[in-house]
């Protein structure tokens, strides 16, 4: 099986302590290769962390990368994913455009939604996501 390689975007308490943890415990499918932490204190302690990972203060210089698979995302993050587009790496390897979206850019009813965000803010996304999802779709989390 091929190592998904992952950016971590900030090393506070979701990116170290949940989303951290999860990947530096499944080390046959994942492997952290950038962190992003615009604390130094908290890079150097990534750097110790997850060995072989390269550490940067933006976010930007992930931009430059073709070997992530896996990019947390915020409104700077989907700008430039549609500057840029999404890298795609498994039994291909190219870049694709996407159409990335901020949530007051949505404007149609999906089929599936896939939802990615803190437990704690379920309850005020779906509360908005339902007028977005089809009578029929499916909300996953």
């Amino acid at each position: 099986m091929k190592q998904i390689r992952v950016a971590i975007l900030g090393q506070g308490r979701s990116g170290r302590d949940i989303h951290g943890l999860h990947l530096k415990k499944d080390t046959e499918r994942f492997k952290v290769a950038a962190v992003v932490e615009p604390f130094d204190i908290r890079r150097e302690r990534a750097a110790k962390e997850y060995p072989g990972c390269d550490t940067y203060s933006d976010y930007r210089a992930l931009l430059e990368r073709r070997d992530i698979d896996l990019i947390n995302h915020n409104r700077e993050h989907v700008a430039a994913l549609k500057e840029k587009g999404a890298h795609i790496v498994g039994t291909v390897d190219f870049t694709q455009k996407v159409n990335a979206l901020l949530p007051e850019e949505m404007t149609k009813k999906y089929d599936i939604i896939l939802l990615m965000t803190k437990q704690r803010m379920n309850g005020e996304i779906v509360a908005f996501l339902k007028d977005y999802l089809k009578e029929d779709g499916a909300l996953c989390t």
